[in-house]
């Protein structure tokens, strides 16, 4: 890098030497300088005379084409995507309207084809007389500017009407590309994909480009009355007003009217108009500041510089020249502090700028290229990649209330094994916190090169509840799911047990022990109730917290009598009924009640 900064430093300043200083560099350049004021228009091209040489002529470019890749195919594509993720229906339909735009993408140069320049030197030298005549080139632009005009939908009346999509810098030099991108909404892209069906599409692409020359030797005088112009309605605006080229075309036109600029020349020419586009640059200079147009034009400025563009006959974009007044060039009032009038005078040659216009129409490409999909497509949003599964968790009711109960909290763990073989894993955690905050309980995971869509929305899901009270843990095995929701219910169920019987009726039983035990998720649960002649049996029912779907316990009951003998009854039941006025035929001897 130091090497290539090194050589940079030496070869710049030769290069500023051969272009400016040596006597070969200095005629290269006089040699772009033309006489601006002798343009022959011949075959469709303005061809100048250089300063040089009379004999040596260059042309203006005033044709544009698409770009054209290596393989010499149209750099140009339309791409119509649609996002169905955002589709939306009203009144409740079932079918609704999708999100979306285009996005076009084009590259433009103008150029002159080389047999309309051969066919225009001919008739160059047909014309003058003179077969010493040469068209040598084009000419090098000054500077240049571009504008994409087409049709949109107005969305505040609905009408479809002219707008400038796209504005910038051209290149200054033939054969330069021009990339145009830019996105389009829904209904502009329809009207514009309708619009390439016709045989001359509304989509045209305009160069504003302007050049310089040496005018013919002139004598002129121009008086600038300061205070005239600063009544002027224009200027009364201030700093706030913004103009395009063709608002300074009409107000230098209107001052030289009213006498706030006046013109008086001598000699052969006398005509005011040639006379104001070779004072141009001074008048404007004197009274204007330069703005980037793209900066400043409104909607109403827009509309007036497209119809500037119009052809009156056929309503559609075509070329002419410009006296020197850019469409896309922009302006504002400077803060004029000269009182009274000004004098200046002019008695030589002078550089004058003119602007020629280059207008593109994309012509019937639609027709060539419509069924290709290199040039046009319609896509979808829903790229596989790009796309995630959410997985939603849900409360039963039931279950909500057990937080406070019987639950402290809830572990989700999700597993998705991808075609791929890799594996997601996400854990979600539900808390009762999680409820009364009204948080949104979701697992999501992604694509991970799942061709098999159908085989995407599998997944495995188990989950791991942590009781209160002493009830321990207990996990679920992993469980296959394909819905968009998982759906949270109580791994168990509270029973209750009903003791039954008319125990005022057994004879010298003091009291009666029952016993229940179960199995818990593997633990074992045990409760014990002792009920004694005259009590109620409402008040001494079970209330079990079983496993679902497990309804079977073990029960046994001990009748104590007087005299410290029992009876034993020992069961399963899976009802929720023991009676307790039925006796078993076996007495125990016994000093205590276990």
């Amino acid at each position: 890098m130091r090497n290539r900064t090194r050589l940079t430093n030496k070869i710049l300043p030769a290069m500023l030497w051969f272009l400016v200083g040596c006597p070969f560099g200095g005629k290269y350049l006089m040699a772009q300088q033309i006489q601006i004021d002798r343009g022959i228009r011949v075959n469709d091209l303005w061809c100048f005379p250089t300063l040089e040489d009379s004999l040596v002529y260059r042309y203006l470019p005033n044709d544009a084409r698409l770009g054209l890749d290596k393989h010499g195919a149209p750099q140009f594509s339309m791409i119509r995507y649609v996002d169905n993720a955002n589709a939306s229906t009203t009144n409740g339909a079932s079918i609704g309207q999708a999100s979306g735009g285009s996005v076009l993408h084009f590259t433009v140069l103008y150029e002159t084809e080389k047999s309309k320049i051969t066919k225009a030197e001919t008739a160059l030298k047909q014309k003058l007389g003179n077969n010493s005549l040469r068209l040598s080139g084009p000419i090098i632009f000054k500077e240049g500017r571009y504008s994409l005009v087409s049709s949109v939908l107005n969305r505040n009346n609905n009408s479809v009407e002219r707008s400038i999509l796209a504005i910038g810098k051209a290149p200054v030099v033939e054969g330069s590309w021009v990339p145009l991108s830019f996105e389009l909404t829904p209904e502009q892209s329809k009207i514009l994909l309708e619009s390439f069906k016709m045989t001359t599409p509304d989509i045209s692409l305009v160069f504003d480009m302007a050049f310089e020359g040496i005018t013919d030797a002139f004598q002129a005088d121009m008086t600038v009355d300061w205070s005239a112009i600063k009544r002027g309605q224009h200027y009364r605006a201030g700093g706030s007003a913004y103009f395009i080229g063709a608002d300074v075309e009409a107000q230098v036109a209107e001052m030289v009217r009213n006498n706030s600029i006046k013109l008086t020349t001598t000699g052969q020419d006398a005509n005011i108009e040639s006379l104001i586009s070779k004072l141009y640059d001074r008048i404007v200079q004197l009274l204007y500041d330069p703005v980037e147009p793209e900066k400043m034009m409104d909607e109403e400025q827009m509309s007036g510089v497209i119809s500037q563009l119009l052809d009156p006959a056929s309503g559609l974009l075509a070329s002419r020249n410009t006296t020197g007044f850019g469409l896309f060039a922009g302006f504002k009032y400077k803060d004029i502090q000269s009182e009274g009038k000004s004098v200046m005078h002019f008695n030589a040659r002078s550089v004058n700028k003119k602007h020629h216009l280059i207008t593109f129409n994309i012509g019937n490409f639609y027709k060539h290229y419509g069924d290709k999909t290199n040039h046009f497509k319609t896509i979808s949003l829903e790229d596989p990649d790009f796309q995630q599964r959410e997985i939603r968790v849900g409360i039963d009711g039931d279950l909500a209330g057990e937080f406070d109960k019987m639950i402290n909290s809830v572990t989700v763990n999700l597993q998705k094994v991808h075609q791929s073989g890799d594996t997601t894993m996400r854990e979600l955690v539900v808390r009762k916190s999680d409820l009364v905050n009204g948080e949104a309980l979701r697992l999501i995971y992604g694509s991970v090169n799942d061709q098999n869509r159908s085989n995407w929305l599998s997944y495995q899901v188990k989950t791991k509840w942590h009781f209160s009270g002493g009830y321990g843990e207990y996990e679920t095995p992993w469980q296959d799911h394909t819905s968009a929701m998982i759906n949270l219910f109580a791994p168990f169920e509270r029973r209750n047990i009903q003791l039954l019987g008319d125990i005022n009726a057994l004879a010298d039983i003091k009291a009666i022990v029952v016993k229940v035990n179960y199995s818990f998720f593997g633990q074992n649960r045990s409760f014990q109730q002792v009920i004694r002649p005259g009590e109620n049996l409402t008040d001494k029912s079970f209330q079990l917290i079983t496993p679902v779907d497990e309804f079977e316990y073990n029960y046994t009951i001990h009748w104590i009598k007087s005299d410290g003998h029992q009876l034993k009854k020992t069961g399963k039941d899976s009802f929720g009924l023991l009676f307790l006025d039925e006796l078993p035929e076996i007495t125990i001897q016994s000093h205590n009640n276990n």
